[in-house]
């Protein structure tokens, strides 16, 4: 048996059909990430570029429904960076009007 390319143009235009429609569908939400990476709170230098960065986010943060965070999230593991990081965290709630954090620290050292 064969198959014509007109058929296989027509199943696959019906296949990326259903694929909108349930993209589409109310059910289906999708979801906004902003990506931050490498962000070493506890360096010197962070204090003044996180005071830019929140400038930043404050434009972007209402429409984004979660934060990920990759890469080195503190230059030395210690209570001044991991307080550095709530601060931001707790920036990131204020900006946005979410109770919740929005913020998911994903990092890896050492590789």
């Amino acid at each position: 048996m064969t198959i014509s390319p007109r058929r296989i143009r027509s199943a696959s235009v019906h296949g990326i059909e259903l694929a909108i429609r349930a993209a589409a569908s109310p059910e289906r939400r999708s979801r906004r990430l902003l990506h931050l990476s490498d962000l070493h709170f506890g360096a010197a230098s962070v204090a003044e570029n996180v005071i830019m960065l929140e400038a930043q986010l404050d434009k972007v943060i209402k429409d984004v429904d979660r934060v990920v965070i990759t890469g080195d999230l503190f230059n030395t593991p210690d209570r001044v960076s991991a307080a550095a990081f709530r601060a931001f965290d707790a920036s990131l709630r204020r900006l946005s009007g979410k109770s919740r954090s929005l913020s998911l620290a994903i990092t890896i050292s050492g590789c």
